[in-house]
């Protein structure tokens, strides 16, 4: 899916120190929900509730499913 102007981050949980700690400090306490894959979407740094649903997350992302 074509998703213009959103970055998405890769948190690897089973990487003691995953380097995308090197880049941005901003996902350092990020973790998932449940050992699920979670969304933490997220605007200038301020992050609405974590979700493991995808339709949930599209939507915060203001995403139209086709």
């Amino acid at each position: 899916m074509y998703i213009p102007n959103k970055i998405v981050l890769f948190l690897p949980e089973d990487v003691s120190n995953p380097e995308i700690v090197e880049v941005t400090d901003f996902v350092k306490h990020k973790t998932s929900n449940e050992n699920k894959a979670t969304a933490h979407v997220c605007r200038n740094r301020f992050c609405k509730f974590p979700t493991k649903d995808i339709d949930k997350m599209l939507e915060m992302l203001k995403v139209n499913k086709k």
